[in-house]
């Protein structure tokens, strides 16, 4: 059996490269205004190659979080580049027991 991806990868247009981090962020800002989105997330930082970051402003739901992000990077996909794909910014670990122990997970 061959299981070969044959659709190539949307990349990021020029317009999207030719701007700095500032700007694009404000362009995703710009789209999130309004829509359900904007309550939940914030952009962080963008880059050049279509990578966008994002932290939680409120807590979703581990069975809606998948469906939320999804949903999210479609819609910005949609209305500012078709190769756009997100990402969450990464936190610390919060377990209070490896944390007395002395554990220190990095990421």
């Amino acid at each position: 059996m061959n299981f070969e991806a044959s659709t190539p990868t949307p990349q990021v247009g020029t317009e999207w490269i030719s701007k700095n981090n500032l700007v694009r962020l404000d362009q995703v800002n710009k789209t999130l205004a309004g829509t359900s989105f904007e309550e939940f997330v914030s952009p962080t930082r963008t880059f050049a190659d279509g990578q966008i970051y994002f932290t939680f402003k409120k807590q979703i739901s581990s069975s809606l979080r998948g469906i939320f992000l999804l949903d999210l990077e479609l819609m910005l996909k949609e209305n500012i580049d078709s190769g756009i794909f997100i990402w969450c910014e990464p936190i610390g670990d919060k377990n209070s027991l490896r944390n007395l122990r002395g554990i220190e997970i990095i990421s």
